[in-house]
């Protein structure tokens, strides 16, 4: 049985890599499809404020140890 905080530390890197991955690609989306969207605006959304929480949460959590 695998230790549970290997657990979550893998969802934990699959979550930050998701948001940093959709945060990559909204540019590209955006000069792809002639979006208006950016990635402020990504950042005002409730799941912005999700991934912002969780990249801060993350980077203290480091700090840590």
């Amino acid at each position: 049985m695998p230790d549970i905080r290997a657990v979550f530390a893998i969802f934990s890197t699959i979550a930050l890599l998701s948001i940093i991955l959709g945060v990559l690609l909204l540019p590209l989306a955006q000069h792809y499809m002639k979006s208006t969207r950016s990635v402020k605006d990504f950042f005002r959304t409730q799941l912005g404020y999700y991934a912002a929480s969780l990249l801060l949460a993350n980077t203290f959590v480091s700090i840590a140890g």
